[in-house]
């Protein structure tokens, strides 16, 4: 069943005090009293009538919540599925004893995630219950491995190291302010060996990194951390045959296959700085990358009003005056009238609408009246500049990051190049086939530049 009820009931128990007749009986009468004394039952006469009567001390008001098939006995979770809500049932007998149902509501199950899905939620749970337990019991299953590995703390060198870190502040490489005397030091010993300073410090940089010691327990909390990771749990987990389970295998070749990518990423992403020889090879061999935009210079009359603007028009249009002239008697533009009108040079995305239409415009052509704003722009273009590169010191920073990218690249499709190499690298055609019939090579067609069907 998809769905789940929430029900009251009323108990009259079956014991040794009273037996199934006489709690039959009483459970008969209480129905009939309350559909005697009421006309109609809802919950809140229910609840009453549970509070009084009820033998079931651990509901409230007899409400026993939600519940779904398999919660309770089938004989009461039957009653309750088939009662329509918000309606008293016949009275039912259970193992428990005579019941007297209320149901007040039927819904769908809301859709429960997975163990998967909710691991994090559970184990939240569970810690909240049980932390202290948890904790307990690995402290003590840490005790009994230390123990049985002759686990010793050396805490007058783990103090040396204390006194060393706690003079200086916070440091990404903590262990950096001990000598190299200091760095021999024994931190801890083991029944197949021991453990220096110089050993921990890889562990002590992740762990605590710019975090400053409080004491020294601190430091031997954090020995103890990396002596049960690095020699206890895998030496426990040999001796009960763990490591040979097919999950850890798999696990351990994945953390290995991730870690060796990490390093081969690494070692092909680290790459010297570029020399300004470098970086103007690579200026001139890609300056279309580094093109400034065409570049236009306009004759413009810049005014408030649309009337003004057509009537300029006109007048150019008539050939009797000249845009410049106008210019100099009508622009707003700052600065355009004592040039005679000439604005510029601007390029196409400078200025909005006018560049944009300046980048179409031909030369000496009349373009407008444009709307700019509230302003209405009326030009000629006079002169354009081609695209021309740009200078190098302009874009010299530019440079360098596309130039550091295609190293980068370069570099990691030579190592795929050499590996290919030395595994004697060759595409099996007739295999591929197999799984792609339709598939045509380049060199296969006449016309390998055509892109259609290979």
């Amino acid at each position: 069943d998809a769905n789940e009820v929430n029900a009251s009931h009323i108990l009259i128990r079956v014991d040794e005090d009273t037996d199934s007749s006489a709690a039959r009986e009483a459970i008969f009468k209480i129905r009939a009293d309350l559909i005697a004394a009421h006309e109609t039952i809802d919950s809140t006469i229910f609840a009453t009538a549970a509070g009084e009567y009820s033998e079931d001390e651990s509901s409230e008001g007899g409400n026993l919540g939600f519940f779904r098939r398999g919660d309770m006995v089938p004989s009461f979770e039957n009653t309750a599925f088939s009662t329509t809500p918000n309606t008293m049932s016949e009275p039912v007998y259970s193992p428990f004893g005579w019941h007297l149902l209320f149901v007040h509501a039927l819904r769908p199950v809301p859709d429960r995630p997975s163990y998967e899905e909710d691991h994090d939620r559970i184990k939240q749970l569970v810690m909240r219950d049980h932390g202290q337990e948890l904790m307990d019991a690995a402290r003590e299953y840490v005790f009994q491995l230390e123990k049985a590995r002759q686990v010793e703390f050396q805490m007058d060198n783990i103090t040396t190291v204390f006194n060393v870190l706690d003079a200086k502040e916070p440091a990404a490489d903590p262990f950096s302010f001990l000598t190299e005397e200091q760095l021999q030091l024994v931190l801890v010993t083991y029944d197949q060996g021991e453990f220096l300073a110089s050993d921990l410090r890889p562990y002590v940089n992740k762990q605590m990194s710019n975090r400053k010691f409080e004491d020294p327990e601190m430091v031997k909390a954090i020995t103890q951390n990396y002596i049960t990771e690095k020699v206890l749990l895998p030496g426990d987990a040999e001796v009960r045959g763990f490591l040979s389970l097919p999950e850890v295998m798999d696990q351990a070749k994945f953390a290995a296959d991730t870690r060796i990518r990490q390093i081969v990423n690494q070692e092909n992403s680290t790459l010297p700085e570029a020399t300004d020889e470098d970086l103007m090879a690579f200026y001139e061999k890609n300056t279309e990358d580094y093109l400034l935009d065409a570049q236009y210079t306009l004759i413009e009359v810049l005014v408030k009003e649309r009337e003004l603007a057509d009537s300029i028009k006109t007048l150019v249009d008539s050939g009797d005056y000249k845009l410049k002239d106008l210019a100099v008697e009508n622009t707003i533009r700052p600065g355009v009238a004592e040039k005679e009108g000439i604005f510029g040079p601007i390029r196409k995305t400078q200025h909005g609408a006018i560049g944009r239409a300046a980048a179409k415009a031909e030369i000496g052509e009349l373009v407008g009246p444009i709307r700019v704003q509230d302003k209405w722009s009326l030009f000629k273009v006079i002169s354009k500049e081609e695209p021309r590169a740009d200078d190098f010191e302009n874009v010299r920073d530019k440079v360098n990051v596309d130039w550091r990218t295609w190293a980068r690249e370069d570099r990691q499709a030579t190592y795929m190049d050499s590996l290919k190499s030395a595994i004697d690298y060759a595409v099996q055609r007739d295999v591929i086939k197999v799984a792609f019939p339709d598939i045509v090579w380049a060199d296969e067609v006449e016309d390998p530049s055509d892109p259609s069907g290979h």
